[in-house]
């Protein structure tokens, strides 16, 4: 059986578990609590409560914080729990009065299947497509490869884990990163035993069926419309698979390849605000944190009219799901803190004293809870630590570096260090370029966010301009909008990082408001097609029509998406795409992720799990080496990817060991260091005789080479010297000796 087809079986396997993990868990609370009256619910709606309170309770039972649980034991505690579970399903059928019981009806019948079909994009677009003796992974694969790596630690140290791309004298330090989501798919792996990949696989495609749930619960209980929600349910899904007018960059850049814009149809401003289905493959850790802040905040609504001992379990179970995302993804919640700031000030000025008491007391709890995990996150890790982060945020317009970033790259100014390749054809004065940056600013708005501005004007005009006082549900859901809204756009983060991920996720946050907004509004425009139509004035005719065309090509953006990050290597092979990552910048890529996979197969099979196994950390082939590994590293890449864990100040004596190992920083097929001084190639460096001392002194067990090291290329090297454990022509795979 081909690596695809197992990974892809695998993963098929893993889903076998979701209902360990992302229906059990929530069932229990939701039933025992009886939150939102569960149990008068119809069945329908208890699934979709068991499926969004399944993801924070699972979480914190997964990492259970504080309390020193081994992993096995912990797979004991879901197990247990998914009886008891069964038992209690049995119990309710049986004492069930009938009430609140409703029909299936083709929209019943639509989320069935769309749910269906997103279990099967999940699997279907992470698994590798193996043909012949190649491997082509999809686009996701760039992010996998840490994602990957956090669960084998998981597996390897429980929780909390430790940095699997850093090691001093062996030993991975602690991980200085959000970790919840991982312990839980090692929870999944060590349920099954398919493997680190196959869990996360699992993993995205439980985030997909509770965000579903989610946007479900959200439409009942903080939408704007209460008028046939089923139809608006069915509308989401639409909705959701609806981006900007990001194709139109996307067709310019196959028009014009020249301008270098890359044709996946997202790729080409780093602000944007990312599709739901990207994120669900992507990020699914994202996602449940943006589920358990959104059900936590929904919680806390609700005690407006509850008082007495069940209000302080809506408390205890919002502080659960905001510890929950606080491990799970870190500016989701961050985002979120400043919502619920502004619920409790709405709150307290309406004298809803319950919801500010419930609010502040689920708050305290929640940091309770995650106290361990935000103590290892903000703790020192040594020199150097303070100033990485000196800047962690900066105070900047959304979209102002990215359009400095595309004017400099395609209008480079006259007499810039830089031109990108086109010379002065292009080059226009720096005072023009200042000018013209807030009308750039302003198109990559209108692109990014496409037909949601006509949703978000209509909103406008029926809670602001429109008689009448505006209901709660309305006021919320501004709130929400605004305190994601107003950081999203002032504050970046890209001094601490490549991408302004803070952007990305208000972006994330602000189109579930949107999509809220949304599904009413396509709900009723779908329900009133097919009539007479009504009295218009041209202009809402116009509108209109242009809100439909910009609809329709965000579903047509979203299928384009889909297609190009499935077959991203074959279109880059191909030369229809441009290589823009530097494991890409070879011929016959996807016979060289094979050919990698089989060596890194070979290493695992010679070591144990806990085995510290080492490629070139400055590689070219680095990030390929790091997707199919499950085993420790010393340094995954020449800075150790310290920022998930480790002291600074001990990475650069590791790095420049490996680094001369391997020959040095040889431009011949790798890119230069942005971390390490040049090193050319030492030849007492990549002897024998280092070869063993580099291995005794960082505690390595296995160590590989590939063709893009320099050290491959001299015949004297330890490479060609010492005696492979298996080899073929892309990487050779070396033993250490034993100590």
């Amino acid at each position: 059986m081909t690596y695809g087809w197992s990974e892809l079986l695998k993963s098929g396997l893993g889903t076998l578990t979701l209902p360990c993990f992302f229906l059990a868990p929530g069932y229990l609370a939701s039933s025992l609590t009886n939150v939102f009256e569960f149990r008068k619910q119809s069945w329908v709606e208890r699934l979709l409560w068991s499926l969004v309170l399944s993801v924070p309770v699972s979480l914190v039972l997964a990492v259970h914080p504080g309390v020193g649980l081994s992993p096995l034991w912990t797979l004991r505690l879901f197990e247990l729990l998914f009886l008891i579970a069964i038992v209690r399903v049995v119990w309710d059928i049986r004492h069930d009065s009938g009430a609140g019981h409703a029909s299936w009806d083709r929209y019943a019948t639509i989320c069935a299947v769309a749910a269906a079909g997103l279990v099967a994009y999940c699997l279907l677009a992470a698994a590798p497509l193996q043909i012949h003796q190649k491997l082509y992974e999809s686009a996701a694969w760039q992010d996998w490869n840490v994602r990957i790596q956090l669960v084998n630690s998981a597996l390897r140290g429980g929780s909390p884990p430790g940095n699997p791309m850093f090691a001093i004298d062996g030993v991975a330090p602690p991980l200085h990163y959000y970790y919840f989501w991982y312990v839980l798919c090692a929870q999944i792996s060590l349920l099954t035993g398919v493997g680190a990949r196959a869990a996360l696989t699992t993993s995205a495609a439980g985030a997909a069926l509770a965000l579903m749930a989610c946007v479900f619960l959200s439409l009942k209980y903080l939408g704007v419309s209460r008028h046939n929600l089923r139809r608006q349910c069915a509308a989401s899904l639409m909705v959701g698979c609806v981006l900007g007018l990001d194709i139109l960059p996307a067709v310019l850049g196959v028009v014009l390849p020249f301008r270098r814009v890359h044709p996946d149809i997202q790729l080409w401003l780093d602000d944007r605000s990312p599709s739901w289905l990207h994120l669900i493959l992507w990020s699914p850790h994202h996602i449940g944190g943006l589920v358990c802040c959104v059900i936590g905040a929904l919680l806390v609504l609700r005690t407006k009219d509850i008082s007495g001992w069940q209000r302080a379990v809506y408390a205890l179970l919002a502080a659960v799901c905001f510890a929950a995302a606080a491990g799970t993804s870190t500016f989701v919640t961050a985002l979120f803190v400043l919502v619920c700031l502004a619920i409790v000030g709405d709150a307290a000025w309406r004298r809803e004293w319950r919801v500010v008491q419930t609010m502040i007391g689920a708050g305290v709890l929640s940091l309770l809870i995650a106290m361990p995990f935000l103590h290892s996150a903000t703790a020192p890790q040594g020199q150097g630590h303070a100033r990485g982060a000196e800047r962690a945020i900066k105070i900047s317009v959304r979209y102002n570096d990215q359009a400095h970033q595309m004017l400099m790259r395609y209008f480079p100014a006259k007499g810039a260090a830089q031109d990108f390749g086109h010379g002065h054809r292009f080059a226009i004065p720096l005072r023009v370029q200042q000018m013209a940056r807030p009308l750039l600013i302003l198109s990559m708005f209108l692109v990014d966010f496409g037909f949601f501005l006509f949703v978000l004007g209509d909103r406008v005009q029926r809670d602001f301009f429109s008689p009448g006082r505006m209901e709660r549900n309305q006021r919320i859901l501004w709130l929400m909008f605004l305190g994601v809204a107003v950081p999203g756009f002032l504050v970046t983060s890209s001094p601490a990082e490549l991408n302004n991920d803070l952007g990305r996720h208000a972006g994330m946050c602000m189109r579930f408001v949107l999509l809220l907004w949304a599904s009413p509004m396509v709900a009723t425009y779908l329900e009133q097609l097919g009539q007479a139509p009504s009295l218009s004035s041209q202009r809402k005719i116009v509108l209109q029509r242009c809100a439909v065309g910009a609809f329709v090509l965000g579903l047509a953006g979203q299928v384009w998406q889909i297609a190009v990050n499935r077959f991203d290597i074959p279109l880059v092979e191909a030369g229809e795409a441009p290589p823009y990552t530097i494991a890409t910048r070879m011929p016959n890529i996807g016979w060289r992720f094979h050919q990698i996979h089989l060596a890194m197969e070979a290493a695992a099979l010679a070591t144990a799990p806990n085995a510290v196994v080492q490629a070139n950390p400055n590689g070219r082939l680095e990030p390929v080496y790091l997707l199919y590994t499950s085993r420790q590293m010393a340094a995954s890449d020449d800075g150790c990817n310290v920022p998930f864990g480790g002291d600074p100040s001990a990475c650069p004596p590791i790095a420049q060991s490996l680094v001369g190992l391997f020959g040095g920083t040889g431009p011949r097929f790798h890119g230069m260091s942005n971390i390490l001084p040049q090193m050319p190639l030492q030849p007492e460096l990549i002897t024998t005789t280092n070869f063993d001392r580099v291995c005794r002194e960082d505690r390595l067990s296995i160590v590989v080479a590939t063709y893009s090291d320099p050290a491959w290329h001299h015949p004297e090297s330890w490479v060609w010297q010492k005696q492979p454990v298996y080899a073929n022509s892309t990487a050779r795979v070396f033993a250490c000796p034993i100590p």
